[in-house]
């Protein structure tokens, strides 16, 4: 059995090398395509997404009596398709804690921007802002908006600015 074996390796050497060699081609693209997408770090004003489109233009920080809130402003860009974004899977983390938007403190920058309250996106492109408080502020933490979306999945990092 062994010769036989050792016979088909010879007759089939340049087939089976061509075989791994396809195999590890395509592994090693899966794996890149993974790495880049789960650890990579956007900028502030970057384009990022899969389906929905999103670009966030400015953010800011406000220290007021009430608490502390990032105010984040994005650009939305849709493929035709009429669709909601998901705001419930779009989190601020500062420091490894993890921060939801509040919908209801949003009015209070409407000077900013249209608060988005998970209304359908009908226009190819449009302005919102979305509000998350904040329990401490420090501009010198790292402040990253995440995606935890499966197929839709960033990380943009914040370059707040004094409201």
């Amino acid at each position: 059995k062994k010769i036989k074996l050792g016979y088909f390796y010879r007759e089939y050497t340049k087939y089976i090398l061509a075989i791994i060699f396809i195999i590890l081609i395509i592994l090693g693209v899966k794996g890149y395509n993974y790495f880049n997408r789960e650890f990579k770090v956007y900028n502030q004003g970057d384009t990022v997404g899969v389906h929905d489109f999103i670009k966030i233009t400015d953010s800011y920080y406000d220290k007021s009596d009430n608490g502390n809130y990032i105010i984040v402003k994005f650009d939305v860009y849709r493929n035709g398709v009429r669709q909601r974004l998901d705001v419930g899977k779009v989190s601020l983390y500062v420091n490894k804690k993890k921060y939801n938007a509040d919908k209801n403190v949003c009015y209070k920058y409407d000077v900013v921007g249209n608060c988005y309250k998970k209304q359908y996106i009908l226009e190819k492109e449009k302005s919102y802002i979305l509000v998350y408080p904040v329990d401490k502020m420090d501009t010198k933490n790292s402040y990253i908006i995440y995606n935890e979306d499966y197929d839709n999945n960033y990380k943009i990092k914040l370059s707040i600015s004094e409201y």
